[in-house]
């Protein structure tokens, strides 16, 4: 059970722990270990750093989606050269011309096709 209230080195430790004790089920799945679905968001760093601390064994990628801010492709080039860049076979321009429209809360055709299929 998680408490609520811990410091930040507390959870820094139980967070650490955890990832340790997941990687026996990660290894079971890939000899890989854990595929860390990277996006260059504070989460991604953060999760990132976590699952080094831990020491455990893992992969991180990233899924570029071709609408990517500039900014964050070269933040994540130059922080993070391990994350692996998954490039699509088509991009969001001519993904929009083939759908015959934009995607929408109701048709989110873009994530299925430009982000959902690393670690499949």
């Amino acid at each position: 059970m998680i408490q609520t209230n811990m410091d930040l080195e507390e959870k820094i430790q139980y967070s650490i722990r955890l990832i340790q004790k997941a990687e026996k089920l990660a290894l079971q799945y890939s000899p890989d270990g854990f595929h860390l679905a990277f996006s260059g968001g504070k989460d991604s760093q953060t999760l990132h750093e976590l699952t080094c601390m831990a020491g455990v064994k893992f992969h991180a990628e990233m899924s570029v989606t071709t609408v990517d801010p500039p900014e964050l492709m070269k933040f994540v080039r130059r922080y993070y050269p391990q994350v692996k860049l998954n490039r699509p076979k088509i991009n969001m321009f001519h993904l929009i011309e083939k759908k015959k429209g934009l995607p929408r809360m109701n048709i989110r055709y873009c994530c299925q096709i430009l982000k959902e299929q690393a670690g499949a």
